[in-house]
């Protein structure tokens, strides 16, 4: 194993030593993938630099990738990003898009949105991929409490017999919507940025939590060391009820020991820890930031649909499309 190599994983100055190169283009020329250096190294720092079993995930993961359409949920790179993208957040007035300087909805412009958009609202509380750390990773900010208990009752019903693919599929858009931002990331902060923040708020957790969320959990945790190793620098779970605890001896099994590592479970004074590694101005004054965005409390998918289709026509308004060279977003039915 080369010396110090996990270290380079965690830093958004990509290293990749002559001895770690090599390995990496024997993964290249075993897979056949056209992926770029980081990618691949990251199957192999997920395989302690074992050349064969990387070769074996990572060419599973390409086989899944194919026959699940992943690639199908990104939209082509297109209009502003990176440094520009900045620029034009921080002229952008406050509305439906940016708040504060920064960007609401970037599935948007970076991705082929569902019809489903204005329920998933509702069902995830929402769930928002929101701001970015000190170095640039984005954040994902997960209302888990809130999706709990009958709200996930709601979703399975409303998905039916393809609950369970429902939300794979979701948790699948999620994290290609964070590599997508990863990649732009990359231009506007001008140094390679792999791996995302996520916090998970847990306040309004049912004390019954559905079975159906830790069959969700467990799928999800799975997929994601399968398919996206070490995409994951922190994940906070903040507002952790007591009860949390009994649940969280269950799940932490599924977890690889590497993102384990990775994984803070606080209470509700989590503030000083989240700022130690993200700037004020990208937090909301509730997550102990600055930011004047407050997230929606959105009681119905009437609401979600309400939110989403308000984002979508700021979006699409011809002067913004025509500024930005972005592509217009589908309207939302109904």
């Amino acid at each position: 194993q080369p010396e110090a190599a996990l270290p380079h994983m965690s830093s958004v100055d990509f290293v990749c030593s002559e001895e770690q190169a090599a390995l990496v283009e024997q993964v290249r020329e075993q897979t056949g993938s056209a992926e770029p250096r980081h990618v691949l190294m990251r199957f192999l720092v997920a395989r302690d630099w074992d050349t064969g079993a990387a070769v074996k995930q990572l060419a599973a993961t390409m086989r899944w990738r194919e026959e699940h359409k992943v690639d199908q949920h990104r939209r082509p790179t297109q209009g502003l990003c990176g440094k520009d993208t900045s620029d034009w957040l921080s002229s952008r007035p406050d509305g439906h898009l940016v708040v504060g300087g920064v960007e609401l909805w970037p599935a948007l412009r970076q991705m082929v949105l569902g019809n489903h958009e204005g329920a998933w609202i509702f069902f995830g509380g929402p769930c928002m991929a929101l701001g970015h750390d000190k170095q640039g990773r984005p954040i994902h900010l997960q209302r888990a409490g809130v999706a709990s208990g009958k709200r996930m009752a709601e979703a399975c019903a409303y998905f039916g017999r393809e609950w369970q693919q429902a939300f794979m599929s979701r948790n699948i858009f999620f994290q290609e919507l964070q590599a997508a931002r990863m990649e732009d990331a990359t231009q506007r902060f001008g140094h390679l940025v792999t791996q995302q923040v996520v916090i998970m708020d847990m306040a309004g957790m049912s004390f019954r939590p559905d079975q159906r969320a830790l069959t969700i959990f467990r799928d999800f945790a799975g997929m994601m060391s399968r398919n996206y190793p070490e995409t994951l620098y922190k994940q906070f779970i903040i507002n952790a009820p007591r009860v949390f605890s009994a649940i969280w001896r269950i799940v932490r099994v599924w977890l690889d020991p590497n993102t384990r590592e990775k994984v803070h479970v606080l209470g509700s004074t989590f503030a000083p820890t989240l700022l130690q590694h993200i700037d004020a101005h990208q937090l909301p004054v509730e997550y102990g930031g600055t930011s004047p965005y407050k997230f929606p409390v959105v009681k119905s998918i009437g609401e979600g649909e309400a939110l989403w289709k308000a984002a979508v026509q700021e979006f699409n308004a011809p002067e913004l499309l025509s500024e930005t060279g972005w592509m217009a977003a589908p309207t939302p039915l109904g």
